[in-house]
């Protein structure tokens, strides 16, 4: 039997403020679009809920040393959480139904994992006394090795999957200008993860390294989902689709 995902058509799969999609495609532009929100997102959710939650003025607009580190702040379950949701989206991602369909789906269940490893195994509390019991020391590579992995497979998407997948370039101009987003942003998570290395060894902060990688992430995820046409749909229906919504409601 055929193990397959099921072809999803662009009229069964799609909603009024989602782009069309081609035939091939196995995923929701909705997925890609609330993956892409996550990484965007996370780095400014996690200061300012750790800034709210901050007790005696710590860590206060600080920011951490890392985003990991904020599993030990006020915004711990926001870090937890966050990471469990994208490790659910990624493995459920079934990316595009065509020759190299199948490594779309192996890369994103592997960052699944890789995710899911990041959050159940924290970095290092420092100082290491104000942290929990239940941490070992052996949890601080597993944690490091689990987020390379993870980022790396963030790369691979934008530099390798995302630019061979979907419409051709003769049927869609729009094509040839995400593949360079889906680059630059590719290479932008490289960059910043070897800055992230130097930094590391070096003993000093890389929230800012981290901060870009998951920039980058979330920019790829939200072009390959087609942000942008989604905003204007928004913007286009958004007012009118609120008011029938608002006279169905009443109706009730």
């Amino acid at each position: 039997m055929d193990a397959s995902p099921r072809v999803v058509t662009p009229e069964r799969s799609r909603h009024w403020y989602t782009a069309p999609q081609p035939e091939d495609d196995a995923s929701s532009h909705r997925l890609r679009l609330a993956i892409g929100v996550i990484g965007v997102t996370l780095p400014l959710l996690l200061w300012l809920v750790a800034r709210w939650r901050s007790v005696q003025g710590e860590p206060g607009w600080r920011f951490l040393d890392s985003i990991s580190a904020y599993f030990y702040s006020g915004a711990g379950p926001l870090f937890v959480g966050a990471l469990a949701v994208l490790a659910l989206f990624l493995w459920t991602y079934k990316g595009f139904l065509n020759d190299k369909g199948r490594l779309d789906r192996r890369v994103a269940k592997v960052a699944s994992v890789a995710a899911f490893l990041v959050s159940f195994f924290p970095t290092e509390p420092i100082p290491r006394a104000s942290g929990p019991g239940w941490w070992a020391c052996w949890m601080n590579p597993v944690h490091f090795t689990a987020a390379a992995v993870l980022f790396t497979c963030f790369a691979v998407f934008s530099i390798w999957l995302f630019p061979t997948r979907g419409a051709n370039p003769g049927n869609d101009p729009g094509k040839t200008r995400r593949n360079t987003i889906y680059f630059g942003c590719g290479a932008g998570i490289a960059m910043s993860l070897v800055w992230a290395l130097i930094g590391h060894l070096h003993g000093l902060p890389i929230v800012g390294q981290e901060t870009a990688a998951l920039k980058f992430f979330g920019v790829s995820w939200l072009v390959k989902g087609r942000a942008d046409f989604t905003v204007k749909e928004v913007v286009r229906q958004g007012p009118r689709r609120m008011e029938e919504a608002v006279r169905r409601i009443r109706r009730r």
